[in-house]
């Protein structure tokens, strides 16, 4: 059913409701979050990137988590309930999906992207230069 925002007490019973257990467990009912923008929408394979999510109902709790592709992050900064920062993890490159959970179970499905971009070799031309400076330094690699 439907609720609003809010705790309740679980209890059990092992009798068809007849008793029920002294003590219970608090459940948290939460706003479903939502994920609008991504920034930066893309980082190094090698992960580590900081990563802000915008949107909507995210909790400060020790729960919330972001996810890429099939990578749940536990190392999450919640910054208010419409900011969240996030560690992009190691990849091997391309596009994944990025969504948010509230309690690391449920994550949103908003389909947004992040694309990793692997590094790639590259060199200079010269590598070594005057320490009065004025050389002309070309830089070669691949995109």
């Amino acid at each position: 059913p439907l609720r609003k925002p809010g705790s309740i007490l679980i209890t059990m019973s092992i009798n068809e409701g007849a008793d029920f257990s002294s003590n219970g467990l608090q459940f948290e009912y939460l706003d479903e979050p939502s994920v609008a923008r991504v920034v930066p929408s893309q980082g190094l394979a090698h992960g580590g990137a900081s990563v802000t999510l915008y949107g909507a109902s995210f909790s400060s709790s020790s729960d919330l988590m972001c996810r890429f592709g099939t990578v749940s992050v536990s190392r999450t900064l919640w910054v208010s309930p419409s900011v969240v920062v996030c560690t992009a993890p190691q990849s091997k490159g391309g596009n994944v999906s990025i969504e948010v959970s509230n309690n690391g179970v449920e994550f949103t499905r908003t389909g947004l992207r992040f694309s990793y971009v692997e590094v790639r070799p590259w060199s200079l031309i010269p590598s070594r230069g005057s320490v009065s400076g004025g050389s002309t330094v070309t830089i070669l690699g691949a995109q």
